[in-house]
């Protein structure tokens, strides 16, 4: 606790730290310290837990207790929860090759830059439609066509249209050790893809 705090000390004069915060770090790494056994660490659920009634400074007593290899990140990914959750919304044979895309694009690969979650929505959004509708007469996304794909977005004009065959060519581009399916055949020409997105 006294290298904690003093590690605190030098850090907020480093910052600028006002006394009221120095205050509440010192007060805060007190309480989480305190009784804490030599060789463990404190999760940063305990430290929600212990602080959120308190009203004292979570964000950098956690930076505090980082920086000295105090803390145990325990928090979930509210991205892969998400991503969870909207896939268990879709039926049954589209779930599993769905969340390995959502995921893919949240991780990324040697090939890929992770994508924003905000990106994630837009082109979940454009897809969900599309797979339920799929699968009224398919079983799984490795069944569907390229004809199946030009039904899908007829009648779609400008961003909608856009905006859904970029969320498809994404899902039929997933690599296959995400569990999703291969690629398929089913993009609509770049011909058509220009006509319709004016």
């Amino acid at each position: 606790m006294r290298s904690a705090r003093q590690y605190a000390l030098n850090l907020g004069a480093e910052h600028g730290w006002t006394v009221h915060l120095h205050h509440g770090v010192h007060r805060a790494l007190g309480l989480l310290l305190k009784d804490l056994p030599d060789g463990q660490r404190v999760s940063h659920s305990h430290l929600r837990e212990r602080l959120a009634s308190t009203h004292l400074p979570m964000r950098h007593t956690a930076e505090i207790l980082a920086a000295l290899d105090l803390l145990v990140e325990d928090r979930q990914d509210t991205s892969r929860l998400w991503a969870d959750r909207r896939a268990d919304d879709l039926p049954d044979g589209f779930r599993a090759d769905v969340r390995g895309w959502l995921l893919w694009l949240l991780d990324g690969d040697a090939r890929t830059q992770p994508r924003a979650l905000g990106t994630l929505h837009s082109y979940f959004s454009s897809v969900r439609p599309i797979v339920e509708q799929w699968a009224t007469s398919r079983a799984h996304l490795r069944e569907v066509t390229r004809e199946d794909v030009v039904s899908a977005v007829d009648g779609l004009r400008g961003s909608q249209y856009t905006g859904a065959l970029t969320a498809l060519r994404s899902l039929f581009a997933t690599p296959r050790s995400t569990g999703a399916s291969s690629p398929t055949p089913c993009e609509a020409s770049e011909s058509d893809a220009a006509h319709r997105a004016q």
